[in-house]
């Protein structure tokens, strides 16, 4: 995946789970890229993770760091409308978050 995403020049953010950088430390240096990555505050850890790309949502629940569960559920979303609203709240998270 990141191969093709270097290959492709794509470019995105990341906000993980305070807990995220004690349970899987590289983190940091495999996203270092041109990526940007921030950190949410300690008392805001999730079991789901959200990507939005294009006009998509797609929200996930029962991923580890580096595996996905066996009873992993996803959902997808695709509206344009609905897309913009997850940036929006996005940008508030990123703006609160730290580097």
């Amino acid at each position: 995946f990141l191969k093709e995403v270097r290959k492709q020049g794509i470019k995105f953010k990341i906000l993980f789970d305070p807990e995220a950088i004690t349970k899987f430390p590289q983190l940091k240096e495999y996203y270092k890229d041109s990526r940007q990555h921030r950190t949410l505050p300690k008392d805001y850890n999730t079991g789901s993770t959200i990507h939005v790309f294009d006009d998509y949502v797609v929200t996930y629940a029962g991923a580890s760091y580096g595996k996905l569960d066996t009873d992993c559920t996803f959902f997808i979303i695709q509206s344009k409308a609905i897309a913009d609203s997850y940036r929006k709240w996005f940008d508030y998270m990123w703006d609160k978050s730290k580097s």
